[in-house]
C-alpha cells in the first residue's frame, strides 16, 4: 500500500523548486499530492508585481498544473492571496527575519484546515517548507508544521526551501534547522539527473530568472539532491519507509582553492601585472563601474574594438564583481562542474574565471575567446600563475563577428555569460555558438537586455531581445531552452 505524502507549497513553483527532482526521478514515491496554498498572485519575472490578478494567477496556476501533470501528483489550489496582495496596505516586507505569522489574519484559518488534513490522515507524511531566505509566506507556512509537530502522532517534514537555500552556505542551514527543530536530522534524497529539473523548472516561464535557476542548480548539486528536516525520530521512521530510492551522482561540483574568490589574491595578482599599488587599486575596483560608464560615453562610444583594446577598467571591474557576487561565484563553479572530460569554450572570456575553473574541474580542451585587449592579456596572465599555460588556449577574436572561425560541432559546452548584450547582431553570435557546438552541447549564457547610463555598454539596439524574447529567438535558432540561463542544442 502507497504512503500518502502531502507537501505543502506556498506558491506555483515552490514544491517543484524544492522537491522537483525526487519525484520527477521517483526517489521520493507514494500518493503525493501538492496543495498550493498563496496561489492569488499579481506577480510575474518580467514586470515583477503589480500585474493584473486574474491573468497572473490564472498564468501560474496553468504552468503549476502542468508540472503537476509531468510529476504525476495531485495538485490543489486554496486560493489564499500571497503575502505582496495582503500586506498591501501596510509597511511589512515580503523578506522579514521578525515577521510574525500568528498575526496574520489568514493564520488561525489555514492552520484549522491544515490540522483538519493531519487529523484525517494521520498514517500520512506531510511536508512543510523550512522558511530559508524568510520569505514571509514560507514563513507561514514553516510556524504552522513547526506548531503541528509539537503534537503528537504527526509525521511532519520540512523541506529546504530553494532557491532561497543556494544564497546560504551549507553551516548557516544547519544552524537554521537547530534553531528550528530540537536536535534536528537531515535525510538527503539523492538525485543522480540535476539536467532533468532544471528541464522541468522551465516550464514556470513567467516566474524565474538567472539567479533563481544558479540558486537552484547550486544547491541541488552541492546537496547531490534535495533534504527534508525533522526530530531523530521522525527521520529514522521515515528511512524505514519504503518510498524513496537511494542512487548515484552523476555530476559532482568542482571545489576550487580556497583563495580562488579571494581579495587579497585577487589585488595581489592585479598588482603584479599592473605595478599599480593596493591603494590604487582598491579605489579603482570600487569605482570601476562608474568609470567604465564615463569612458564609454566620452571616449570610445564609436569605436566598440577601440574601446574595449583600450580600458584597464574591465580588469578592476571584472575582479571586483566576481569577488562580491556569490550569484556570479556559484555560476562559475556550475558551469565549470559541467566540464569533466568535455571540450570547453569560454565566449568572451573577459578574466578568464570560468576557463580557469573549468580546468580545475577536468575539462579536456579549454578555449577562451575574446577581443584583443588589455583585459585579455590579464586572463592570460592570469592563467599562468594558475599555472595552467599549456592547459588554456586563448583565441583572440577580431570585431566582425562574420569572419570568426570556430570548428563545427566541436564543443560540448560553451559559456556566454554577460555577452550578448555587449555585441552587435548578438543572434549572429548565437548561430555562431550554435554551429559550434556538438548535438546535444550545453549553452550557459547570462543576459540583461538593458541600456542605462550606468551599463551604456549593454547596447541599445539589443533591448528588442529584453525578457523572454531573447529564449524565443534561441528556440529559433533550435535550441531547447532547459531554463532562462541554459539552453541545449538539439
Amino acid at each position: 500500500m502507497k504512503t500518502d505524502i502531502f507537501i505543502f507549497s506556498p506558491h506555483c513553483d515552490d514544491a517543484a523548486l524544492s522537491l522537483g527532482s525526487s519525484i520527477l526521478n521517483k526517489i521520493l514515491k507514494g500518493n503525493i499530492k501538492v496543495i498550493t496554498i498563496f496561489n492569488i498572485s499579481d506577480y510575474n519575472i518580467i514586470e515583477g508585481n503589480g500585474g493584473e490578478v486574474e491573468k497572473m494567477t490564472k498564468l501560474r496556476e496553468d504552468e503549476e498544473k502542468k508540472v503537476m501533470n509531468i510529476l504525476r501528483v495531485k495538485n490543489e489550489f486554496w486560493d489564499y492571496k500571497e503575502f505582496p496582495l495582503r500586506a498591501k496596505k501596510t509597511s511589512d516586507k515580503l523578506f522579514n527575519e521578525n515577521y510574525c505569522p500568528k498575526k496574520d489574519h489568514l493564520f488561525k484559518e489555514i492552520y484549522k484546515k491544515i490540522e483538519g488534513i493531519c487529523s484525517k490522515n494521520k498514517s500520512a507524511i506531510f511536508l512543510f517548507p523550512m522558511g530559508i531566505g524568510f520569505h514571509s509566506d514560507h514563513s507561514f507556512l514553516k510556524e504552522i508544521g513547526i506548531t503541528l509537530l509539537n503534537k503528537k502522532g504527526f509525521k511532519i517534514y520540512f523541506y529546504e526551501d530553494q532557491p532561497y537555500a543556494g544564497m546560504e552556505n551549507l553551516s548557516s542551514i544547519d544552524i537554521f534547522a537547530k534553531k528550528l527543530i530540537l536536535n534536528p536530522k537531515r535525510l538527503t534524497f539523492w538525485c543522480n539527473n540535476v539536467i532533468k529539473k532544471m528541464s522541468l523548472l522551465k516550464n514556470y516561464k513567467s516566474q524565474f530568472d538567472a539567479e533563481d535557476i544558479g540558486f537552484t542548480f547550486l544547491h541541488t548539486q552541492r546537496r547531490r539532491g534535495e533534504c527534508i528536516w525533522s526530530s531523530k525520530r521522525n527521520i529514522i521512521e521515515f528511512s524505514n519507509l519504503n518510498i524513496f530510492n537511494l542512487s548515484t551522482v552523476e555530476n559532482k561540483l568542482v571545489q576550487l582553492p580556497e583563495y580562488f574568490f579571494d581579495r587579497d589574491f585577487r589585488v595581489n595578482l592585479i598588482k603584479e601585472f599592473t605595478g599599480i599599488e593596493t591603494e590604487d587599486i582598491l579605489k579603482q575596483m570600487k569605482d570601476s563601474t562608474q568609470d567604465l560608464a564615463k569612458d564609454w560615453k566620452e571616449k570610445y562610444a564609436q569605436d566598440m574594438a577601440e574601446f574595449y583594446s583600450r580600458t584597464m577598467g574591465y580588469i578592476f571591474e571584472l575582479e571586483n564583481w566576481h569577488i562580491e557576487d556569490k550569484m556570479k561565484q556559484a555560476g562559475i563553479i556550475c558551469i565549470a562542474s559541467n566540464c569533466l572530460n568535455k571540450v570547453f569554450l569560454e565566449y568572451g572570456c573577459g578574466i578568464a574565471d570560468t576557463s580557469i575553473a573549468a580546468s580545475i574541474a577536468g575539462a579536456k580542451e579549454v578555449h577562451a575567446l575574446d577581443l584583443p585587449s588589455k583585459t585579455l592579456n590579464y586572463a592570460k596572465y592570469r592563467s599562468i600563475k594558475f599555472n595552467l599555460k599549456t592547459k588554456i588556449k586563448f583565441i583572440e577574436s577580431n570585431a566582425n563577428i562574420r569572419r570568426l572561425i570556430l570548428p563545427e560541432n566541436y564543443y560540448d559546452v560553451v559559456s556566454a555569460e554577460d555577452v550578448f548584450e555587449h555585441v552587435e547582431d548578438p543572434l549572429v553570435h548565437a548561430k555562431v555558438i550554435y554551429n559550434c557546438l556538438n548535438k546535444g552541447g550545453i549553452l550557459f549564457f547570462s543576459t540583461e537586455f538593458i541600456h542605462s547610463d550606468f551599463h551604456p555598454m549593454h547596447l541599445k539596439s539589443n533591448e528588442r531581445f529584453n525578457g523572454s524574447k531573447w529564449l524565443y529567438e534561441l528556440e529559433k535558432l533550435g535550441f531547447e531552452i532547459v531554463s532562462p540561463c541554459q539552453a541545449i542544442k538539439k
